[in-house]
């Protein structure tokens, strides 16, 4: 999964940002 965020996140103008923003969404279920 993280693999995909990262993937989805670079695709993006934000990269880091939209990672993290993920990221914490995911583990805030």
């Amino acid at each position: 999964m993280s693999k995909a965020v990262i993937l989805l996140g670079d695709t993006t103008d934000h990269g880091g940002k939209v990672i993290t923003a993920i990221d914490q969404y995911t583990h805030n279920g």
